[in-house]
């Protein structure tokens, strides 16, 4: 570790481009743990949800070389929500939610709300950020709602 800081003349980190080539699922986990105690800062390349950080400031989304999980995506999702909704439970559910379907996301993903889908979301909250981060990054999907379950106010923002 001292070679790598004297060598980069500043605080050496690593970078690890998808650590889960080749691992089963146990094996990813054990290995994030061993990444996690390195003395070193680690910034890891992944599509596996075991790689993500646990903290939503760890989190990144790139399209076209634009950082897509910003302030101001909170900042206008918080302004237009069609539910009334606090800024702070706007990140914690997107952070939940994007470790889960970040996966999906470029593929169309169909999102309901009473079917298996590639994105299953049983509340307004869910379903609002969900298609309020598609929308954002431009991103396709298909709505297979049952309006009967999700407020107006969704609703008409869902469907407009």
């Amino acid at each position: 570790m001292d070679e790598m800081n004297y060598q980069a003349k500043e605080k050496a980190f690593v970078i690890y481009l998808y650590p889960e080539a080749g691992l089963s699922i146990k094996e990813q986990i054990r290995f994030r743990n061993i990444l996690n105690n390195l003395p070193v800062p680690v910034i890891v390349l992944t599509e596996s949800p075991y790689f993500l950080s646990d903290n939503l400031k760890g989190l990144n989304y790139f399209i076209n070389n634009v950082q897509k999980i910003t302030e101001s995506f909170f900042e206008h999702s918080y302004w237009n929500a069609p539910i009334n909704l606090e800024k702070e439970r706007i990140k914690e559910r997107f952070e939940y939610l994007f470790v889960k379907y970040c996966s999906v996301l470029e593929i169309k993903p169909i999102i309901s709300n009473y079917l298996l889908a590639d994105i299953i979301a049983f509340n307004d909250i869910d379903l609002y950020i969900i298609v309020s981060f598609l929308k954002h990054c431009n991103l396709e999907y298909t709505l297979e709602i049952d309006k009967t379950k999700i407020s107006l106010a969704l609703s008409t923002y869902l469907f407009s």
